[in-house]
């Protein structure tokens, strides 16, 4: 990476996406820049992350003055996990760092972020994002498209994968690329503040082609087994899985199946 951080910029990172906030901080450390990592519990972040020191992220006890967000130029925001009310938590965390006067926002969303995206997610970032610009404080947003590590979450407890998905394709992105495309940011914030990026990977796959790509990660064959919507929300419904999150996944694949994810010379890569 030719672009270093500078060392005087104090940075906050948070988000339940905890593996790519481990890695955020691992290049952090690799260029001797010391910084936070926001918890809200101890097992949140793994430990012996060099140069990172860690703070509790407990909102409702901190005033502005007193909080660990008041003590940073720059959060960066990584992906909320899953949850029956969307991104709350997200929106109350950029509440309080703006309450507690960071000045640069750096959030990770999803490709194709709108407010009336099919994929019930997106709708989630949306909302996170124009919070952020609400507050007035300089932003980047950072819009991936799907996680490589995390394509596994679409397997099914039998092992393999079923859904809505079609003929439709998806790039996946290697966690560690959009880590390193993300401190690559914190390394020139003036340069990228207002900005808007959608990140893709190198290449499409139906999701055959990931049911194949999971065969080998897993270690065992994984196939794919295409159904419509409605069939595929009763499955999941009686995996135990919530209905929110039958919906959500449904959604992904409805989402995967018009081209959202697909892109990848169209969208204009992170220089």
């Amino acid at each position: 990476m030719k672009l270093t951080v500078p060392t005087s910029l104090r940075i906050g990172i948070a988000g339940a996406e905890r593996p790519l906030c481990a890695s955020i901080s691992r290049l952090l450390g690799s260029q001797g820049v010391h910084h936070t990592v926001l918890v809200e519990d101890d097992g949140s972040i793994p430990r012996g992350l060099p140069r990172a020191s860690t703070a509790p992220m407990r909102l409702d006890e901190h005033l502005p003055a007193s909080s660990p967000l008041a003590n940073l130029d720059v959060l960066v925001l990584a992906p909320a996990a899953p949850a029956p009310d969307g991104f709350t938590r997200q929106l109350e965390i950029v509440d309080a760092a703006a309450a507690a006067g960071v000045r640069h926002f750096v959030y990770v969303s999803i490709l194709n972020a709108t407010d009336d995206a099919l994929y019930t997610g997106a709708r989630d970032h949306f909302r996170v994002e124009q919070r952020i610009r609400q507050t007035g404080a300089q932003f980047t947003i950072l819009r991936p498209t799907l996680l490589l590590e995390r394509a596994a979450n679409l397997l099914a407890p039998t092992g393999h994968m079923y859904g809505p998905g079609g003929n439709g394709t998806a790039t996946l992105l290697p966690r560690q690329q959009l880590a390193q495309k993300t401190v690559r940011v914190l390394a020139d914030l003036d340069a990228y503040a207002g900005q808007t990026h959608p990140i893709t990977g190198p290449e499409a796959f139906t999701p055959k082609q990931i049911a194949a790509q999971l065969s080998g990660q897993e270690g065992h064959p994984i196939h794919y087994h295409p159904e419509d919507a409605e069939t595929a929300f009763i499955r999941l419904v009686d995996y135990a899985v919530p209905p929110w999150k039958a919906a959500a996944v449904v959604t992904l694949y409805e989402a995967l199946t018009a081209q959202q994810f697909a892109p990848i010379s169209p969208v204009r890569a992170l220089p």
